[in-house]
């Protein structure tokens, strides 16, 4: 089956600092020691889309979710005077940017045989993935594993295909 077939969910990152795109990819390849990086859309500060690897290509965001997702991170998400605080430090600029990168990945979803956008696509952040330790059908605060993006994805993203159906969030979806 091709990648964009496979896909169930567009994840959005932070990159928990304010390095430039290339220190975030070094750090991704030299200290993580990945062969591909984590995600393949880095969103500056000042809005710039960065295209750092290809749609049909895994990239390391999530483990254990890789192959069913296309991934997009904004540079920032904590403070700038504690990076152990997270905080959605997104820019109007860089919040267009998110934006315009999920409409373009889920046009290229659909050119490249999706053909269940409205019914099985959700855009998460990447805490979404933390366990239901509850089982409320909601991550918890109590319950991430990590904050990341620093702020929560799905009010924002639930008009888009499938994101406002919480009972269908990865911890129990088939």
């Amino acid at each position: 089956m091709p990648k964009a077939e496979k896909v169930k969910y567009i994840v959005e990152h932070c990159s928990a600092g304010y390095g430039p795109v290339e220190s975030i990819l070094n750090y991704h390849r030299n200290v993580k020691g990945w062969k591909n990086p984590g995600y393949h859309v880095i969103i500056d500060l000042d809005g710039r889309i960065n295209y750092v690897h290809d749609f049909d290509k895994i990239a390391n965001g999530v483990r254990n979710h890789n192959h069913e997702c296309l991934h997009v991170c904004y540079i920032g998400g904590v403070s700038k005077d504690n990076y152990n605080k997270a905080v959605d430090t997104r820019t109007d600029l860089q919040k267009i940017s998110i934006l315009k990168v999920e409409i373009q990945m889920i046009q290229w979803l659909i050119d490249n045989g999706k053909k269940d956008c409205d019914t099985n696509l959700m855009i998460l952040g990447h805490r979404d993935f933390s366990p239901d330790k509850n089982l409320d059908g909601m991550i918890s605060s109590n319950e991430r594993i990590k904050e990341c993006p620093s702020f929560d994805t799905i009010p924002e993203k639930y008009w888009i295909g499938a994101t406002s159906q919480l009972q269908l969030l990865p911890f129990n979806r088939k």
